[in-house]
């Protein structure tokens, strides 16, 4: 009797410890697929980690988002807080850890290049976080005409300048029509219809 009295309160207790574990730390189960094997899981607490099927095991610690990637794409940025990294969607693993850069912005890769921002610039890294375009070019998030992404489509890139207005860069960083209009760089006013 006197066993019960105990073990009835300590398990009560336990319960609701894991009860509310699970309701503020726990598994959410709304999942999304990165590949065949390797999928996002994610937690009550708004929160996401890396699953690799085939090991059954976490690839990464919790994080706050991961991009969506194209077909032929590998790499997704994730995001902790103010930092991003690249994720391989195939394996699991990160590629570009984001505690041991400084990149407080991440952009998807195309055409070999991601735009990265480091200090309040832009500037592109390639699969191998190696710089291939310095960061040169002053970041704002208004542009006059549409939402663009800092993406390479056929070797160019749209780059605005602290007002918005848009220029060409090609994919070593020069501005397309060369004409220094943009504070950030030779860049100059384009349209593109």
């Amino acid at each position: 009797i006197v066993a019960i009295f105990i073990i009835v309160p300590v398990g009560f207790v336990a319960l609701v410890a894991y009860a509310l574990y699970e309701d503020e730390y726990g598994r959410d189960y709304w999942d999304r697929k990165l590949s065949d094997n390797i999928t996002l899981h994610s937690f009550s607490d708004n929160k996401w980690r890396v699953y690799d099927k085939q090991t059954g095991e976490y690839t990464t610690d919790k994080i706050n988002w991961v991009s969506e990637t194209s077909e032929n794409d590998s790499l997704a940025v994730y995001a902790l807080p103010n930092k991003r990294g690249y994720i391989n969607v195939n394996t699991g693993r990160i590629v570009i850890d984001a505690e041991a850069n400084d990149y407080r912005k991440a952009w998807v890769f195309s055409d070999g290049l991601a735009a990265v921002m480091k200090d309040d610039k832009i500037g592109f890294i390639n699969a191998n976080n190696e710089v291939v375009i310095p960061f040169q070019f002053d970041y704002t998030d208004k542009c006059r005409m549409w939402e663009f992404g800092y993406v390479f489509h056929n070797g160019y890139c749209a780059m605005p300048n602290a007002d918005g207005d848009l220029g060409l860069i090609d994919k070593s960083g020069i501005g397309l029509l060369n004409r220094p209009t943009m504070k950030s760089g030779p860049l100059t006013r384009v349209a593109i219809v």
